[in-house]
């Protein structure tokens, strides 16, 4: 195993469309997502935006999560193709076979990257760079719609379903509303990208002792 499935993971396969896509020369960037708070909808993924904005490749950034339960993307209608293609599969050895499944799951076809493990890094560490700040209106979690401008380098703007909104700065500092101009020390706070970002994981990830206690009861079915 080379990798978990949690915020590092989903930051990284998008660090990796942009480096396959970069060429194509866009300025702004707008992700459609779902609201799974352990991959999608949470701080790390504001924080990989922010970075990418402080690159300077990248005008503006928008995050939009779908409504629950009333949204509907195309990429799901693929996905259900590639759910239906691997139960009617008895045996399936191998990642490269999971791979080949998904490839030919659609009539259009499907592209897939492989990622190694030198394509994981861990975002999370860009938490140490920011002081957290937590939004005073509403939740984190209640947010639909995140936006970040190379304007506010280190500022989001999250704004909810019923429409009330706020920006929340993450500029290093004491906690609390953001320094005024003449309070901020004279240095300024070093960017996201003034160091680059370690990866992940240096060695093969072990299976827990649980997940290999069930692969062993499935043994007697190969």
């Amino acid at each position: 195993m080379i990798a978990l499935k949690g915020p590092n993971e989903i930051n990284s396969c998008l660090l990796k469309w942009l480096e396959l896509n970069k060429s194509d020369g866009f300025n702004n960037l707008i992700i459609f997502a779902d609201n799974c708070v352990a991959q999608n909808k949470n701080i790390y993924v504001v924080l990989n935006c922010l970075r990418l904005l402080h690159l300077g490749d990248l005008d503006s950034i928008k995050i939009e999560c779908m409504v629950a339960g009333h949204s509907y993307m195309p990429c799901d209608r693929t996905f259900g193709s590639i759910e239906q293609k691997i139960r009617k599969q008895t045996i399936i050895n191998t990642p490269d076979e999971y791979a080949t499944i998904i490839q030919t799951a659609t009539r259009g076809g499907v592209t897939v990257i492989r990622m190694t493990q030198e394509d994981f890094f861990d975002i999370k560490l860009l938490k140490t760079k920011v002081t957290m700040r937590k939004p005073k209106k509403f939740l984190f979690t209640k947010g639909r719609t995140f936006t970040l401008s190379k304007t506010k380098p280190w500022s989001y703007h999250i704004k909810n379903n019923s429409g009330s909104s706020e920006y929340v700065s993450l500029e290093k500092g004491k906690k609390g509303p953001p320094l005024r101009a003449k309070d901020k020390p004279k240095s300024p706070t070093p960017l996201l990208t003034s160091a680059p970002l370690m990866r992940a994981y240096t060695n093969e990830l072990k299976l827990d002792e649980s997940k290999i206690e069930h692969l062993q009861q499935l043994s007697n079915y190969l």
